[in-house]
C-alpha cells in the first residue's frame, strides 16, 4: 500500500511540474521544417503549328520551378534551353533526347509524343541565376517547407519564333498547403495541365518528403 501511494505521488508531481510523460502529449516535439523533393517526369505539348502526325514542328525552351509560398516570384528550378540559342545544330534547336548534352539549344517538340525529362539536358537555377552544368536526368528540385506554407511548382515553356516575339506555350502551375501530418508522409504523383497563348501542355511530376526537421 505504501509503494502504491509513493508511485501515485510521483506521477502527480511530474504532471504538476509539466513533464511530458506520454507520447503525443502537448509537449511532444513538433516539426519545424520539411525537406521535400520535387521530381519532374514527363511533359506533353499541343500546338496549332503542328499538322496531323507531324514531328518536331515547334521549338521550345523553358524552366521548371518549385519552392514554398514564402518565396518571391523568382524560384529555384531547372532550365531547358535558353531564349538565345544561336550556334546550335540544325538551326537553333535539337531533338529532345539528343545524344549531345547541348542544353542551351531549343528543343524540337510536337503534339504526337510524350517527352521524358530524364532524356534531355537541364541546368540548375538558383533564385538569381541559371549557371549549373548542363546534364541529363537532372530533374529534381529540393525545397524546404515550413508548417503552414504551401508548395508551389510550375512549368513554363515558350515557343521560339524567329520572325516575331516568342509565344507562351505552357504555363502549368500547382499550389497546395498540406497539414503537418500529411507532410510527414508526403509521397505522391501529380499532373498539371494548362492552355497558353500558343498551345497546351500537361506535366507529370512527383513529390515526397525526404526528411522531417524537429
Amino acid at each position: 500500500m505504501k509503494n502504491f501511494a509513493r508511485r501515485t505521488s510521483a506521477v502527480a508531481a511530474a504532471l504538476i511540474g509539466g513533464i511530458a510523460l506520454f507520447p503525443g502529449s502537448a509537449h511532444a516535439a513538433q516539426p519545424t521544417e520539411f525537406v521535400v523533393k520535387v521530381v519532374y517526369d514527363t511533359v506533353e505539348f499541343d500546338s496549332d503549328e503542328c499538322g496531323i502526325s507531324e514531328y518536331n514542328c515547334v521549338e521550345v525552351y523553358g524552366k521548371l520551378t518549385a519552392d514554398n509560398s514564402a518565396s518571391t516570384t523568382v524560384r529555384p528550378g531547372l532550365e531547358i534551353g535558353t531564349a538565345d540559342a544561336d550556334g546550335c545544330p540544325s538551326g537553333n534547336a535539337m531533338v529532345w533526347n539528343d545524344d549531345a548534352v547541348a542544353g542551351m539549344c531549343h528543343r524540337y517538340v510536337d503534339d504526337v509524343r510524350t517527352f521524358d525529362f530524364t532524356k534531355t539536358a537541364t541546368r540548375s537555377c538558383t533564385k538569381t541565376a541559371c549557371d549549373g552544368t548542363w546534364k541529363k536526368n537532372n530533374r529534381e528540385i529540393e525545397i524546404r517547407v515550413k508548417p503552414g506554407q504551401s508548395i508551389n511548382t510550375a512549368a513554363k515553356f515558350y515557343d521560339y519564333d524567329s520572325l516575331s516575339d516568342d509565344d507562351l506555350m505552357c504555363n502549368a502551375a500547382f499550389q497546395h498547403t498540406y497539414t503537418a501530418e500529411e507532410m510527414k508522409t508526403l509521397n505522391g504523383a501529380y499532373t498539371v495541365a494548362n492552355s497558353a497563348d500558343a498551345g497546351w501542355c500537361k506535366v507529370n511530376f512527383r513529390m515526397y518528403t525526404s526528411r522531417v526537421v524537429y
